[in-house]
Parts: structure tokens; sequence; C-alpha cells
């Protein structure tokens, strides 16, 4: 997640639509299944980690979250979890 979105777009008014962009960016990652688009989005951002909790859990249920598991050990390792949430890092 970005953070809250529209905070982000109050203290960053003059870069409302590169805001925008990755708001959009941030939900294509969470809700592709493609292993190829995931890891593009990785690499263009250099991510690290990648939290998947509640909150990404409400905000993109469906298949797209279904490829942490099936990707885990192959794009990330999971590093932490507990209970709703996990913490992957990325394989470089």
């Amino acid at each position: 997640m970005l953070g809250w979105n529209w905070h982000q777009r109050q203290q960053r008014t003059q870069f409302t639509q590169e805001v925008e962009n990755r708001v959009n960016q941030i939900d294509s990652f969470y809700s592709t299944p493609d292993a190829q688009a995931a890891r593009a989005f990785l690499n263009e951002y250099n991510v690290k980690y990648i939290i998947v909790g509640q909150l990404e859990q409400a905000e993109y249920a469906g298949p797209g979250l279904d490829k942490f598991v099936q990707y885990n050990g192959k794009l990330w390792n999971s590093v932490y979890h507990d209970g709703n949430t996990s913490i992957y890092q990325v394989i470089q």
C-alpha cells in the first residue's frame, strides 16, 4: 500500500498525477496473478519487502493474492507470518 491515498495527495499537491499512477500500479501488483508483471513492478521500484496483511486482503481479495504462496521461494521468501499478516522478502 502507498499509505493513506488522500493524505498522499494532500501532501504532494503538485504531484497528484504521480500519486494516482503509483496507486494504480500498486493496485495492479496486488491484483495480478501474473508473475512477470509482479516481478516487473518489484524491479521498477526496487522493492525489498512485501506486506500482505488484513488491509491488502480486504482491498485485493481474489486470485492476485494467491501468487504470494504460489511464488514463495521463487520470487520472494516468507520471512514473517502472524495471524493474517505475512511479510515476504523479495529475491533479487
